[in-house]
């Protein structure tokens, strides 16, 4: 039983880093340089499905353009983003956005 606990742990302490090393940590000052355009838009639409398979939530938007700050931004954008609910099962994932209807953000996009 021991030995089976001790292999859990070190396969959960394996995943955790292997899935920490995916992510670059970019400091806000790059963020300008580093996109393909930046805008302030307003969400339009928000809706949250499962995937094709049925594991996931993700949460997707309808961004209105109101000003291209940076290139040549399209007049609406469709952003997505792992998380959410769907009939009142949530799925939250951390350091994910979650936009409101109505509300105007400054987005980079990449």
């Amino acid at each position: 039983m021991t030995r089976h606990l001790i292999q859990m742990v070190l396969v959960l302490c394996m995943t955790t880093t292997i899935a920490s090393a995916r992510v670059k940590l970019i400091q806000l000052d790059e963020l300008p340089g580093l996109a393909e355009y930046v805008i302030e838009g307003t969400v339009v639409e928000k809706t949250a499905r499962w995937d094709a398979k049925g594991i996931m939530i993700n949460t997707h938007y309808t961004i209105q353009v109101k000003t291209a700050i940076l290139g040549k931004a399209p007049s609406t954008m469709q952003l997505s983003f792992a998380g959410g609910t769907v009939k009142g099962q949530t799925i939250d994932v951390s350091h994910t956005p979650v936009l409101d209807v109505g509300q105007t953000y400054i987005l980079f996009s990449y």
